[in-house]
């Protein structure tokens, strides 16, 4: 989703290169230090990474193999120049320590395979690279509806069929309209912003509430019934707060995010403007 999102502002800033997984696997770090040699980017937007949880949990393996170890071998071959890495990673590799939103300055204690691949990944990018910006998002949605994770579409095809749906109230993050974060990665590349930020839009609601506001922007007569804890039965151990604040770009001034009701009904708007 964010990397097709990218594609076009990105070429507006020079020339593009767009490998999918076909043309260069990250974890192959032969190939992958080839293909940099070969072209010495000045920027690399990394965001390449396995993000089913589940699936995370399921075959821990594969999760570091494309997480972490994919990410060494990006590092690897960007070392000794003066390349400027974008990583993408999440607000849930903060973990279940705190109910606030968590800032840049608490303690990361992630409790999945998924997001503790991705500190791993975190680690070696702030290790080995001194031109590095690490984004810490979470709650992605938006881009094309024929999108498997446009999690905002889904909800409406099924509320369009059903009187009722179930949402979990116990869940709470930031839902993030992928075109503000976009923005906020174009003007981290302008600006050459380093460091570690969350980014995320403003504000934290739980899933319960995100749905409510999903299906009251498309004013259908469906119900959103709160369900319970044996409704949303899961394997990997995600947070029950992945909410965060953009502490740090708040106190650069840097922040480009918006408040997410405002941005998700801007996004709907456009959905039904297209149609």
């Amino acid at each position: 989703m964010l990397g097709s999102a990218l594609r076009k502002p990105l070429e507006k800033l020079g020339d593009l290169l767009n490998p999918r997984s076909s043309d260069l696997d990250l974890r192959d770090r032969t190939s992958t230090l080839k293909f940099l040699d070969a072209f010495s980017p000045k920027v690399v937007v990394h965001t390449a990474a396995m993000t089913n949880v589940e699936a995370c949990e399921d075959d821990p393996k594969k999760a570091f193999l494309t997480n972490s170890e994919a990410t060494q071998n990006l590092v690897d071959g960007l070392m000794g120049s003066d390349a400027h890495l974008i990583f993408i990673s999440s607000t849930g590799v903060y973990g279940n320590h705190l109910s606030k939103p968590y800032t840049e300055v608490d303690q990361t204690i992630p409790t999945t395979v998924h997001h503790r691949s991705k500190k791993l990944g975190e680690d070696i990018v702030a290790r080995h690279l001194p031109f590095h910006t690490i984004l810490r998002t979470g709650w992605l949605y938006g881009g094309e509806t024929t999108q498997p994770k446009n999690f905002v579409y889904k909800r409406f095809l099924e509320a369009r069929g059903s009187d009722q749906l179930i949402s979990d109230p116990s869940q709470i993050g930031c839902p993030t309209w992928v075109d503000n974060l976009v923005s906020q990665i174009i003007f981290i590349i302008n600006e050459g912003v380093l460091g570690t930020y969350n980014a995320v839009d403003h504000g934290a609601a739980s899933r319960s509430e995100y749905v409510k506001q999903i299906i009251k922007s498309f004013n259908l007569p469906c119900e959103v019934v709160e369900g319970t804890s044996t409704n949303f039965q899961r394997k990997a151990k995600v947070s029950p707060n992945e909410s965060a604040e953009n502490f740090r770009l708040q106190l650069r001034g840097l922040d480009q995010m918006s408040p997410w009701e405002e941005s998700l009904d801007r996004y709907i708007h456009q959905l039904k403007t297209e149609d």
